[in-house]
């Protein structure tokens, strides 16, 4: 019987040995740093009475830089294209380039996907891609007045849930037939001949219907959110044996994701990093909480990958994990981590390689002090 509880063990044992672990420590301070520098923020003050002006180099070289990829990788109509092995695969290595740059660029916001991955790439030594399918269960309101019996039934053929409903006669002084339960006929007045008749009613309701959208998507994961095994020798992540990444959706965000979750779930640990601090201009990770609407509280959510024996068959296999605190909501089995990484200067045999903005802060500081001189 698989065991649980020695899973997310084991999970935990690769988080604390992993890039990212330690929010404070090397690799999150120099990231904090290097986006302090882009930003332009003082953080060498000159005595009081003296100049405060800092260079921007950090930022210039990037913004420099930045436009020239985006028109390689992210300009014109085809930016995916599979070569045929032989002539016999031509036309289907056609039309898949057609569909996947038709999900890419259509379904995605390509040219801002890539533009966010490569910025992080050159200011934090690394971007990350994530492409996912995604299921989202939908809910629509649909409001309808002055139906008939027979047109709520219309409406609510295809499914859909009546939430409020009001009846009343229709104000025009419109009638109907009786309709006779014996013989299904309308009924007549057996001493006029005449039709039997009533007060036509009518119906204002509201149906809710719920609808599950699949879409395939790519999202760029912030670095400082991102936990690779310090045991990653490549730049990607083929060969990993550990990959995390986390947020902190809402509780109706994960539902609407199909999971099952409970109101009083824990919320799980919050790990505000040092590069999320100098990110956070505006007080953005603010989020407080909802004591209102429970399904809107956040809570903090890990989407895991781990190479591990599971079915204890000797075996190592790569797991997905969903985890919200100690609660395993999802765990299956996959082929592969869905994650593509971007890095500007990689080094051998490490994930973690250089970038631009690690060049360019000493020549911001020695400018930065030459023009307060």
């Amino acid at each position: 019987m698989p065991d649980v509880d020695k899973l997310l063990a084991a999970i935990d044992a690769a988080e604390d040995n992993a890039y990212g672990s330690d929010s404070d420590g090397d690799l999150s301070t120099e990231r904090a740093q290097l986006i302090d520098h882009y930003l332009g923020k003082n953080l060498e003050p000159a005595p009081d009475g003296r100049s405060q002006v800092v260079d921007r180099s950090v930022y210039e070289t990037i913004q420099w830089i930045s436009p020239s990829l985006s028109r390689i990788f992210a300009n014109g109509d085809d930016v995916v294209e599979i070569a045929p092995v032989g002539p016999e695969d031509e036309a289907a290595a056609k039309q898949e380039s057609q569909y996947l740059n038709h999900i890419i660029l259509q379904r995605n916001n390509w040219f801002e996907t890539f533009t966010t991955a490569s910025k992080d790439a050159l200011l934090t030594k690394a971007g990350y891609l994530y492409a996912y399918r995604e299921k989202k269960r939908q809910v629509e309101l649909e409001k309808y007045e002055r139906q008939t019996a027979q047109g709520v039934a219309l409406v609510t053929k295809d499914g859909g849930e009546i939430i409020e409903l009001n009846e009343y006669p229709d104000p025009d002084g419109a009638q109907e037939p009786v309709i006779d339960p014996m013989t299904g006929q309308p009924a007549v007045d057996p001493m006029s001949g005449q039709p039997v008749t009533k007060p036509l009613m009518l119906y204002d309701f509201e149906v809710r219907r719920t609808n599950e959208d699949t879409k395939y998507c790519i999202r760029v994961l912030p670095p400082e959110r991102c936990k690779i095994s310090e045991q990653t020798e490549t730049i990607q992540l083929t060969e990993s044996p550990y990959f995390e990444y986390y947020d902190y959706p809402t509780i109706s965000d994960l539902r609407a994701e199909g999971y099952e979750i409970e109101d009083d779930i824990a919320d799980g640990d919050e790990l505000d990093t040092e590069e999320d601090a100098s990110r956070d201009m505006y007080g953005e990770l603010r989020y407080g909480e909802n004591q209102v609407d429970p399904a809107m509280r956040r809570v903090r959510c890990r989407w895991v990958w781990i190479r591990h024996d599971y079915d204890e068959d000797g075996i190592a296999e790569l797991q997905y994990c969903v985890i919200v605190a100690k609660e395993l909501l999802h765990r299956e089995e996959v082929n592969e981590i869905p994650v593509a990484v971007l890095c500007p200067d990689p080094l051998p045999h490490r994930h973690v390689g250089l970038c631009p903005a690690d060049t360019t802060v000493d020549i911001q500081r020695i400018k930065t002090a030459i023009l307060r001189q």
